[in-house]
């Protein structure tokens, strides 16, 4: 109908000035850079609906000319390739076996890199960050959390949320010259 209001939305100040930022770069409305946003997130999720047996999402990686196909498994985060496939085991990580991979085909090369963008999602193509959760969400494998000095998680069901330094592969200095200076005294 003729001049009725869409419903509104109430941003707190942070979130608000954060989504004028993002117009601003993008050169558009907050409105249109918040249907943009939406529309990135529609994109990927028939990729992460389209999963195998049990959670677990076909990928693939191309590296030295060689195609290895795995499994990405939602719930634990954990890749798993393959008999058969350079690298082949179960691994906790993307970057555990994008490294084992590595060291499989090209036992010389530095095999630090984030599994993150090696592994491509076979469905869709798109690297697996596109599905990756937020950093920080790691699927529990502990228990509930023992209780402090005077008892104050007892009975909270506070779960004890393990981090590994995977979780912090993307925020890794990385060298770009590959010609360091040296100064002579």
């Amino acid at each position: 109908m003729p001049g009725q209001h869409p419903p509104a939305m109430t941003l707190d100040p942070s979130t608000h000035s954060l989504l004028n930022l993002l117009a601003k770069a993008w050169n558009t409305t907050p409105n249109d850079a918040v249907r943009q946003l939406l529309a990135l997130f529609a994109e990927t999720m028939p990729a992460a609906a389209q999963t195998g047996t049990h959670g677990r999402i076909p990928v693939h990686a191309i590296y030295a000319a060689t195609r290895v196909d795995a499994l990405y498994d939602t719930a634990t985060q954990s890749v798993t390739i393959p008999e058969g496939n350079p690298g082949s085991g179960t691994y906790k990580s993307p970057s555990g076996a994008s490294r084992a991979v590595i060291e499989a085909l090209r036992p010389n090369v530095v095999s630090i890199r984030t599994g993150w963008a090696f592994w491509r999602i076979t469905s869709s193509g798109q690297i697996l960050r596109t599905i990756r959760p937020p950093v920080g969400h790691r699927p529990c494998r502990a228990g509930p959390a023992p209780a402090d000095a005077a008892g104050g998680l007892r009975g909270t069901g506070a779960l004890i949320l393990p981090l590994s330094g995977d979780d912090f592969a993307d925020h890794r200095p990385r060298r770009t010259d590959p010609h360091p200076r040296t100064h002579s005294g």
